[in-house]
């Protein structure tokens, strides 16, 4: 992946449903967003001290994201029938924590 700030094109229509088929996610889809995380807390670990709120709030994102990515590795490695909606509730809690606040 060349821009750590953007998931790879997973070639799902942009129009599309929000919910993607459970077995389209793969390990590619998983480690773009551990990857998009970790670029994230590098940036916010670069610019604020190890003990500002900021940083906490942060570290705590990705820790609580990182469970859900091991439990989403675990379901995608497995890929067994009745792991489906678990996998996809993971991946779409996770898709969901990393998109951008729209302006309201």
């Amino acid at each position: 992946m060349n821009n750590p700030d953007q998931l790879p094109d997973c070639g799902f229509a942009t129009d599309g449903p929000l919910d993607v088929y459970t077995t389209s996610i793969t390990e590619v889809d998983v480690a773009a967003v551990e990857t998009l995380l970790a670029a994230r807390l590098s940036e916010v670990d670069a610019r604020y001290r190890p003990t500002a709120p900021k940083t906490r709030v942060a570290q705590s994102l990705y820790e609580t994201a990182g469970y859900q990515l091991d439990l989403l590795k675990d379901a995608v490695t497995a890929s067994r029938p009745e792991t489906l909606k678990e996998w996809l509730e993971l991946w779409n809690g996770l898709v969901h924590s990393t998109e951008q606040p729209t302006p309201g």
